[in-house]
C-alpha cells in the first residue's frame, strides 16, 4: 500500500496539457495586474503631489516637514556619496539572519506544535502570552544577556519576525482538512510523508500571509533595535538625524526603510500569488504518480 501511496502525486498537471501549456500565462495575469499596478502607483503619486503641495504653499514650517523633491536629492546624495551604504548592509545583515532564523523556527515548529493535539494545549497559551507581550519591554533584558553587538539586534529581529509565522503555521495545520491525511493513510502514508506532502503543501499559503505580515514586523523591530543598541544602521541614522534636526536626511532614510519593506512585502505576495495560481491548476493531488496495472 505504501508504495502506491509513493507513486501517486502531481501526475495530473504532466498529463494536462492545456495546464501546462496555459499555467504561465495565468500566473502573470493573476500576478502583474495591470489595474491593481495602476491604482497602486496613483495611490503612491498621489500622496507625493500631495505632499510637494503642502511644502511649496509653506503650510508647515520646513525644520519640521521637507519637500518630496529634497528629501529624492537627499537620498539621491547618500548613495552617490556612499555614506549610506555601511549602515544599510548591517542593517540588511542584521534583518536577514533574525528572519530566516524565523521563517526556518516558525514553519517547523508550526507543523509540529498544530500537529501534535497535546503539544499544542501545552504550548498554546505560552505562544500567545509572549506574542502578546510587548518587544521594547524586552530589550533592556536582551542587551543585558547579549550586550551591544549584532547578535542582540539579530534576536529583536527574530522575537518581531517569529510570532506571525509560527502562529499562521499552526493554524493551518489545525484547520487542515482531515479527508486528506486519512487518504494519504488509507494509502500506507507515515507520518513524515504526511508531513511531507499533505500538510507542508496545504499550509504553503497561510506560511506566505505570515512571512508577509512578518516582514514589516522585522524591520520595524531591526530600526528599534539600532535606537538602542547601535553606533551604525539605519536606525541608528534616524536617530543623529533626528537629534540634529536634519529634516530632509532623516526623511531620506525612512523614505529608504519604507522601500526596501514595500519591496520584501512584493515579493513575498508575489510567491504568495504564483502558488495561489498553481494551486488552482493543479488543486491538491498525491506528490507520486500511480503505477497503472
Amino acid at each position: 500500500m505504501k508504495s502506491i501511496f509513493k507513486s501517486s502525486t502531481f501526475s495530473a498537471l504532466k498529463k494536462n496539457k492545456d495546464a501546462k501549456k496555459h499555467w504561465a500565462r495565468r500566473v502573470f495575469e493573476k500576478v502583474l495586474d495591470k489595474k491593481e499596478n495602476l491604482l497602486a502607483i496613483l495611490g503612491i503619486f498621489t500622496f507625493f503631489a500631495l505632499w510637494q503641495a503642502i511644502s511649496i504653499m509653506d503650510l508647515v514650517d520646513r525644520i519640521f516637514i521637507s519637500s518630496p523633491l529634497e528629501v529624492i536629492s537627499e537620498l539621491a546624495l547618500m548613495f552617490a556619496n556612499g555614506n549610506i551604504y555601511p549602515h544599510l548592509i548591517i542593517s540588511l545583515e542584521e534583518f536577514f539572519l533574525g528572519f530566516l532564523l524565523a521563517v526556518l523556527l516558525g514553519i517547523t515548529l508550526g507543523i509540529f506544535i498544530g500537529w501534535y493535539k497535546y503539544l499544542h494545549s501545552f504550548s498554546n497559551s505560552l505562544i500567545y502570552s509572549f506574542y502578546s507581550t510587548p518587544m521594547v519591554a524586552l530589550i533592556p533584558l536582551i542587551i543585558i544577556w547579549l550586550g551591544l553587538g549584532v547578535g542582540a539586534k539579530v534576536v529583536i529581529v527574530f522575537l518581531a519576525s517569529f510570532f506571525p509565522i509560527l502562529i499562521n503555521t499552526i493554524g493551518a495545520v489545525r484547520n487542515l482538512d482531515p479527508v486528506y491525511t486519512k487518504l494519504g493513510k488509507s494509502f500506507g502514508a507515515n507520518d513524515f510523508d504526511i508531513f511531507r506532502f499533505i500538510a507542508f503543501p496545504a499550509s504553503i499559503p497561510f506560511i506566505s500571509t505570515g512571512i508577509r505580515v512578518a516582514i514589516p514586523r522585522g524591520i520595524i523591530g531591526m530600526i528599534v533595535g539600532e535606537f538602542f543598541v547601535s553606533n551604525k544602521g539605519i536606525g541608528y541614522l534616524i536617530t543623529f538625524y533626528g537629534s540634529t534636526f536634519q529634516t530632509g536626511k532623516l526623511l531620506a532614510v525612512v523614505v529608504l526603510i519604507v522601500s526596501v519593506s514595500t519591496i520584501l512585502t512584493y515579493i513575498a505576495n508575489f510567491f504568495e500569488k504564483l502558488f495561489a495560481v498553481n494551486r488552482k491548476v493543479t488543486r491538491f493531488r498525491n506528490p507520486y504518480k500511480i503505477k497503472k496495472n
